[in-house]
């Protein structure tokens, strides 16, 4: 059946070429017959009001009424026709068919369908409905459905669905089935209960087709299951982690067989979204197979490197966006496996051997480089190609270029410059060679840290993995100094200790840490800083603040006492006085070997000194 013209010629001055509009008699003659008991009728009913209704000058009204008039029984039971019926193939076929565009006029002539119980409740049945329908109607059936899924009570009704699976099935040729899932689950962000509960049941059902669908049809499911995982806040995750592993089995032959660009884009981001969600022992560890972790890694270094020459002609792309987003997931997939690495205690916890790990330092290594050259490209393309300055740090310095991804606002908000960040600052850890190199960047760091805080995007526990790499190099102190490093981060230690919450905690110590690096290494004589600090450190509330701020503390005065002895000692009175009843506390609590108490005793003796 033809599906009626979206042209209404109600109230036309001329005929010519055109249908009469309907009278009266005749939609309440239709009316009639739709509000009778008997099936015969009420078919008839259907298929006139399906020729009428583009010719009545109030369709909305008139479908109004047939919603409360037309049993819904009775249109689940047309939809069912197609599966079983005693009806020929063809008359099962039309009559299917005459539900289905019935219930899209239904759907885009009135408002709020998408809350209307009485087509909504319509998409179980529009669901089963679907296996025995022809290419057009099956379109037509997601048309109706993408308009439901815009609605909570419509998209319940299709997430509770019996044969939901259905859907799952068709996302892997129709890409409208997939947009379907996904705005029936959008519907309930804000609701974690509900969210859970359907990912709960929808997950594990992706999952089986993703093991059993040849590798044509798995790229459209990988799609599917990335835009949830990527759109899904990682709290609303089932708590069960079998799933996972499933998927990653399924994964394993895709990535062994050599996946195309497409593939790899899939692959990358739903392992990066996991990884961020579910331990990466479940990954890197055995029983999966170590050759597929190889491979994976491989893939994510090669796309990287492969990359990167070609990303400053793109920032202005509308593919950069889509681009950015598959990279940095490769970067979070790196990260992920650096801080298991890391914090492994047991080798065999790790699936690789120690060649394989090997040929991955120095396949990193390589990728690192790039991507300290990306980010001095990225950093620089926008705001200046002049080491250290900001443009409104001189009037005569180059404007912004214009070329820069419009969709991004700024590197600091770009995903791949966070995620190149995140990556770099654990590995400048471990790569002292890369140490030497970064002195060059810090610039870039702290234009990041500054930016970065003004958009909303928090690198610092980033930008500060890095700096305790960097600042071990003589070089990267110097640049340190040069852009007054130590300022940015002691005026946010400062902020820092007002603040409650262990994150800020957190950031706070570390802050303390690198200065406290910073200083003892470059012996920084800075009297006025020295008595900050002592200030600051005394009236910090949690010990282990009191205590790493201390130890910078200590660090400044002992400098300052290098070139003048007895400086100082008056200031630090209270100090001295705060760290010796936090010794105290901790001589009765903690064990001898105690970091903290390791700390405060090193700072006692160095104010003693």
């Amino acid at each position: 059946m033809q599906q009626p013209s979206s042209n209404n010629d109600a109230g036309s001055t001329s005929t010519t070429n055109k249908e009469q509009p309907v009278g009266e008699d005749i939609t309440s003659q239709c009316l009639s017959l739709l509000s009778r008991n008997d099936d015969t009728s009420r078919l008839v009913g259907l298929a006139m009001l399906y020729s009428i209704i583009n010719r009545v000058p109030n369709p909305a009204e008139i479908l109004e009424k047939c919603t409360k008039i037309l049993s819904p029984k009775f249109l689940d039971r047309l939809l069912q026709t197609g599966a079983s019926s005693n009806q020929s193939e063809a008359q099962a076929k039309d009559m299917v068919e005459l539900a289905v565009n019935i219930l899209n006029v239904f759907a885009l002539t009135l408002p709020n369908a998408n809350e209307n119980e009485f087509l909504v409740n319509r998409a179980p049945k529009l669901i089963e409905a679907i296996p025995s329908c022809s290419g057009l109607t099956i379109a037509t059936i997601l048309q109706i459905l993408l308009v439901y899924s815009t609605g909570t009570a419509g998209a319940k009704r299709i997430l509770e669905a019996e044969k939901l699976t259905t859907l799952v099935d068709l996302s892997a040729t129709n890409d409208n089935g997939g947009q379907v899932i996904q705005h029936a689950l959008h519907r309930f962000t804000d609701d974690p209960v509900q969210s859970k509960e359907y990912l709960q049941r929808l997950l594990p059902m992706i999952c089986v087709k993703l093991e059993r669908y040849p590798r044509a049809e798995k790229s459209s499911i990988l799609s599917l299951l990335g835009d949830l995982l990527v759109r899904t806040p990682t709290e609303y995750l089932p708590a069960d982690q079998s799933w996972v592993s499933s998927v990653y089995n399924a994964l394993s032959p895709l990535i062994l067989a050599a996946p195309n660009s497409t593939e790899r884009r899939h692959i990358t981001i739903v392992v990066a979204t996991l990884l961020n969600a579910y331990p990466p022992s479940l990954l890197f560890s055995p029983p999966f197979p170590a050759r597929t972790v190889q491979l994976l890694l491989q893939l994510t270094t090669i796309d990287l490197r492969a990359s990167f020459p070609s990303l400053a002609e793109q920032l202005a792309s509308p593919n950069y966006p889509a681009t950015s987003q598959r990279l940095a997931a490769s970067f979070d997939i790196i990260s992920s496996f650096i801080t298991f690495l890391i914090s492994s205690e047991d080798f065999s916890a790790i699936s690789l051997e120690p060649e394989c790990l090997l040929k991955l330092r120095n396949d990193m290594g390589e990728t690192f480089g790039l991507t300290t050259e990306f980010l001095r490209d990225r950093w620089d393309a926008v705001y200046t190609g002049s080491c250290g300055l900001e443009p409104e740090a001189d009037p005569d310095a180059p404007k912004s270029l214009t070329w820069d991804a419009p969709s991004m606002r700024g590197p600091e908000k770009d995903p791949l410059v966070m995620a190149a960040m995140r990556a770099l600052g654990i590995w400048l850890k471990e790569d002292e060679g890369l140490q030497k190199e970064c002195g060059g960047l810090v610039d870039v760091f702290l234009g990041l840290w500054t930016k970065g805080k003004e958009a909303g995007v928090d690198y610092r526990p980033w930008i500060l993995a890095g700096f305790s790499g960097v600042l071990e190099e003589k070089h990267g102190r110097e640049m340190f100094k040069e852009n007054q490093g130590w300022k940015v981060l002691w005026e946010d230690l400062k902020e820092g200790t007002k603040m409650q919450g262990e994150e800020a905690r957190q950031i706070v110590l570390e802050e303390a840490r690198v200065l406290e690096s910073y200083v003892v290494q470059e012996k920084v004589v800075d009297e006025g800083w020295a008595r900050e600090a002592v200030k600051v450190a005394e009236k910090s509330m949690d010990v282990e603040t009191v205590v790493m701020v201390a130890t910078l503390a200590v660090g400044l005065v002992v400098c300052v006492r290098e070139t003048s002895k007895n400086a100082l000692r008056e200031e630090t009175t209270g100090l001295v006085d705060r760290l010796k009843q936090i010794e105290e506390m901790l001589s009765r609590t903690a064990k001898e070997d105690d970091i903290i108490l390791e700390h405060t005793r090193d700072a006692l003796l160095g104010l003693s000194m």
